[in-house]
């Protein structure tokens, strides 16, 4: 399935960078699989990946994690089920998203699973408080920028928007 595909190019190149201190993450969050969950009879049958396989594709994400970044933690944007064997955190959108009204739910989502701008804000603010409960020290780095914000590089670059040459 989608995950298991492309992951095995990315999670090497992924864990030597932890590995080597270039990254230093306080907190992964995998945030995998919504297009794996394709119905085999449906429109993508290709991405369709059995379940027991994608919960073991999970925890083998979240194990390479665990080893290459032990000072790292770790939540999964995922079911429950899979999240709990792990023995990591949760964030559970799928229930939060599906105790709403379809009407209100369709407000934050553009095609039922892509966010709205106001979907990513929900998103913001349940992982945050996910963080604080769990994570309260690395909450208070949260705050803290490590690289410049990317507003900033619009306002400043001389070849965006009316100082482009490109026009």
């Amino acid at each position: 399935g989608g995950i298991k595909w492309w992951l095995k190019y990315v999670q090497p190149t992924l864990a030597k960078q932890l590995k080597s201190g270039a990254l230093k993450p306080s907190v992964i969050t995998v945030w995998l699989g919504s297009n794996d969950a394709s119905l085999t009879n449906g429109s993508n049958p290709d991405m369709h990946v059995p379940l027991a396989d994608y919960s073991k594709n999970l925890h083998e994400i979240v194990a390479s994690f665990q080893a290459a970044a032990p000072s790292a933690e770790i939540v999964m944007i995922t079911p429950p089920h899979a999240a709990a064997k792990a023995g990591v955190p949760v964030l559970d959108l799928y229930t939060h998203f599906n105790n709403m009204t379809v009407a209100k739910r369709d407000t934050y989502l553009h095609d039922g699973l892509h966010f709205s701008k106001a979907g990513h804000v929900i998103v913001n603010d349940l992982l945050r408080a996910l963080i604080q409960k769990n994570f309260p020290d690395v909450n208070k780095q949260i705050d803290v920028w490590q690289y410049p914000f990317v507003a900033k590089w619009r306002e400043e670059d001389p070849y965006t928007g009316s100082n482009s040459t490109a026009n």
